[in-house]
Formats: C-alpha cells, structure tokens, sequence
C-alpha cells in the first residue's frame, strides 16, 4: 500500500501537479521601447486587474505577460508590487533576476542581493544560494 501511495505522489510531482510555485519564465523576449504614459497607462490597468483578482499567482501572470511582451520597465513595476505587496517569492525572484541582467530597471547587483535575500528570508533556499553567489562573485562576503 506504502508503495502505490509513493507511485501516486510521484506521478502527481512529475505531472507538476504539486508544484509549489509557477515555472520561472525561460525565454527571454526582446525588449521594446515604451514611454512613459504608455508605463503609466499599463500599471494602471495592472494594479486595478491585480486588485480585483486578489491572488499573488494570478497577478504574477499579468506581470508575466507584460514582460513577456518585451515591456520590461513595466513589468519590472508589476512584479515590484507583487513581490512587495504580497510578499510573493516568484514575483521577488524574477524582480531580482531583472536586477541581475539589467532588464528594465538599471543593472544593480545589491539590490538583486537585497530581493534574493528578501524571498531567502520567506523561506526559499534556492534565492539563499542565489544571493549568496552574486556576494562571492562581487567580493561582498
């Protein structure tokens, strides 16, 4: 019996069906240029949708669809509220992540730093390792 419930489980976990968080985004779109009434505009639309929905995973689906669109000064706006508002570790991580690579925002390592340690505090080993990785390659132990 032991065995056919750990089969079970298993096949749940490989099925993705007991995944903790959504898929990081994989793909990188390219960037498009938008001004700053078209940003404001978004976010706008963006916080009323997140208000009404009400739930970090579904918001973070918008912001993902922003940036997906290649609007990544947006999108960096979108997950900043996401990941500040609900504490939400997947919006905090690709926020970090945009901080990393310099998309949207200005490239900052100590801010990334700064989210990592942020989503490794609510309890994400995986943001722990990947704070602790840019402090060693930036000489900040």
């Amino acid at each position: 019996m032991r065995s056919a419930v750990v089969a079970i489980l298993a096949g749940f976990i490989l099925a993705g069906c007991l995944q903790k968080f959504p898929a990081p985004i994989t793909t990188k779109p390219d960037q498009i240029e938008v001004t700053q009434d078209e940003i404001e505009a978004k976010i706008n639309i963006f916080y009323d949708d997140c208000t009404n929905l009400k739930e970090p995973s579904k918001c973070k689906r918008l912001a993902d669809g922003i940036y997906k669109s290649g609007d990544f000064k947006s999108a960096a706006i979108a997950y900043d509220m996401i990941c500040y508002g609900f504490q939400y570790i997947p919006a905090c991580k690709q926020l970090a992540d945009m901080f990393v690579y310099g998309d949207g925002v200005t490239k900052d390592i100590d801010t990334a730093i700064t989210i990592y340690q942020i989503a490794c505090n609510n309890g994400d080993n995986n943001s722990c390792d990947l704070a602790k990785n840019l402090r060693v390659q930036n000489g900040k132990n």
